[in-house]
């Protein structure tokens, strides 16, 4: 009975915070009784250890004084974790500062690993993962498996209305050539896992060799991974290794993202009438297309990786 009356004493006093100001709230007892009360058992536990630290011939207002410092530190995060479900979202940003590490996090989650951040101490452990999920970055449980996903650039904006075929990528500021536009994401998987997917997710996958591909398993992990860059016969968007793409020239703002599929596409079997309207374009699109000689001529340096050593063998030895 006394825990119940304790939750539902907590569980008052958490509505009640979240439902007034702040300057109301900071009088509240649940966040000042640990900078008034006496000291208690813990309190004297906290001044015998911080003894330890500055000395045992510490005077005792001294210590005193820096045990009532560090409860008010410690009641001040018990406000914040009782105001985090209302805080704004621009307070909670400014209490976080990125280091440069952001993008980089991003790239090693659209490749499938996990990211472990070390950041400021916050209450509860609550604020972390709140201003993580504010900036777009998959949480999870330590004993979860990392959401995956793939990567786009800040510099362009994923589901905007494609001229060329449903939603596509297109920059929202100017992209120099060679930069990093996108790293794709997903589960690596064989052919025989790609193709016991649902229709619906197969389009998802992404081949980084013959029989090797990076894949949505579920429906929930479908639009993170898929890019959205479409096809065109006249790309601004070339490989740069299996997964990263990198853009071939330099991109204007709101001109769309594409590649040509050739650069990456080895799959005999894969046909599709090419939209994108360019001088260039084919009409049609297939899985054979990246051992035309005028395409391995015009995008020298862009196909993938395993593309690209298929081409190497196919010119080693012509008859095959």
């Amino acid at each position: 009975m006394k825990d119940r009356l304790t939750d539902a004493g907590y569980g008052l006093g958490w509505s009640v915070v979240c439902r007034r100001p702040e300057c109301w709230a900071r009088g509240f007892p649940v966040c000042r009784r640990p900078c008034l009360a006496p000291p208690g058992h813990r309190v004297r536990v906290l001044e015998g250890n911080l003894r330890r630290v500055i000395g045992a011939q510490a005077p005792g207002g001294e210590l005193r004084a820096l045990s009532r410092q560090a409860m008010r530190s410690y009641a001040r995060y018990r406000l914040e974790a009782f105001r985090l479900p209302v805080m704004p979202a621009a307070r909670l940003a400014a209490g976080m500062r990125d280091t440069g590490h952001i993008e980089a996090a991003f790239g090693y989650l659209a490749a499938g690993r996990g990211v472990v951040f070390a950041l400021a101490q916050r209450p509860m452990g609550t604020a972390c993962p709140a201003w993580a999920s504010m900036v777009g970055m998959p949480v999870g449980d330590y004993e979860e498996s990392p959401r995956v996903r793939s990567w786009i650039t800040p510099k362009a904006v994923k589901g905007g209305p494609s001229a060329i075929a449903g939603r596509g990528v297109h920059a929202a500021e100017v992209i120099a050539g060679g930069e990093v536009v996108a790293v794709k994401g997903g589960h690596l998987v064989d052919g025989a896992a790609v193709a016991g997917l649902p229709e619906a997710l197969r389009d998802a996958a992404f081949p980084i060799t013959a029989d090797m591909f990076v894949a949505a398993l579920t429906r929930g992990e479908y639009d993170g991974v898929l890019m959205r860059v479409n096809h065109s016969c006249e790309p601004n968007v070339g490989m740069g290794g299996n997964v990263v793409l990198v853009a071939m020239r330099q991109i204007a703002a709101g001109e769309e993202l594409t590649i040509d599929y050739a650069l990456f596409l080895g799959d005999p079997g894969f046909a599709m009438a090419c939209r994108c309207g360019t001088a260039a374009c084919r009409g049609m699109v297939t899985g054979t297309d990246w051992m035309r000689a005028d395409l391995q001529d015009r995008y020298r340096g862009w196909f993938s990786w395993w593309l690209q050593q298929k081409i190497a063998q196919s010119q080693d030895n012509p008859s095959r």
